[in-house]
């Protein structure tokens, strides 16, 4: 979960540096996604989404599905809305907390039913 986290900031990082990709170019298409695949930082981000991969199929061979995604998923959340508040500048909302708090609460519900 938290390596899939670092991957996305990892891979935010270059693609934040690089700026927006211009989608009615086909060259500016073929560029960006060149200079992103070659940054090495994207490649360090692309072998930590690998290895989450790795330990989501041992996660799931000691969990109950239906615990280890919520949590999963409320973890990348609380990771990638912070990160993106604190490194990139995001303009912070209450939607972003509201729902960061939300996502919480259903993790207190779903546990209480354990």
């Amino acid at each position: 979960m938290i390596l899939n986290s670092l991957g996305a900031v990892a891979i935010k990082s270059v693609v934040h540096r690089n700026g927006a990709i211009d989608p009615g170019s086909a060259r500016g298409l073929v560029g960006f996604v060149t200079n992103t695949l070659m940054a090495p930082l994207v490649l360090v981000g692309l072998f930590s989404i690998g290895l989450s991969a790795c330990a989501w199929i041992i996660a799931l061979s000691r969990m109950q599905l239906s615990i280890a995604y919520p949590v999963a998923v409320a973890l990348n959340c609380l990771i990638v809305v912070s990160v993106g508040l604190a490194v990139f500048g995001e303009a912070p909302s209450w939607n972003k907390f509201a729902g960061i708090g939300l996502l919480l609460v259903s993790l207190l519900i779903l546990f209480l039913d354990n």
